[in-house]
């Protein structure tokens, strides 16, 4: 019995993570991010940042919640290619309540070639200490993934 209690306890454990993906079009000489966060999640972090402990992701004005995303993000993501942040903007966010998850889009522009780059990844890991962030580096040479989390917020792709 007491094995079945330890089983199904581990079944509703929470699982923080959010997934983003960084497509490199060289040939466009564009960079397009894709962010996929779990509403509950980040409404709880946006809760504690915004300093609004009653802000509703789902019920809130859409105007409202996507000034404080974008402000969030710009905190907590950064690449970083030849020694400078990419100046990313923020194309908007969309919500998909079937799967709990909110997807946020990036951009950047008149981006040169490159070899390496670093990108920080801090989502969450202030009100998750287990959160980790799944990211994604898709260029025409194909897909490399790293993980960043607390204690390993700066990942690099490339030499």
């Amino acid at each position: 019995m007491a094995i079945l209690v330890i089983l199904i306890s581990g079944l509703f454990h929470p699982f923080h993570v959010s997934v983003t993906t960084i497509h490199y079009k060289a040939d466009q000489k564009v960079v397009q991010v894709e962010q996929s966060i779990f509403l509950d999640d980040l409404e709880e972090a946006l809760r504690t940042f915004s300093g609004n402990k009653k802000l509703n992701i789902t019920e809130d004005d859409p105007a409202v919640i996507n000034e404080w995303v974008k402000k969030y993000l710009y905190d907590k993501f950064q690449i970083i290619v030849n020694g400078q942040a990419l100046a990313l903007t923020f194309v908007g966010n969309e919500i998909e309540l079937d799967d709990n998850v909110m997807w946020c889009y990036w951009e950047a522009e008149k981006v040169k070639k490159f070899d390496a780059f670093r990108v920080m990844n801090v989502l969450l890991i202030e009100t998750f200490n287990d959160q980790e962030n799944i990211i994604h580096f898709k260029s025409a040479e194909g897909t490399q993934s790293e993980r960043a989390g607390l204690g390993n917020e700066w990942v690099q792709f490339g030499e």
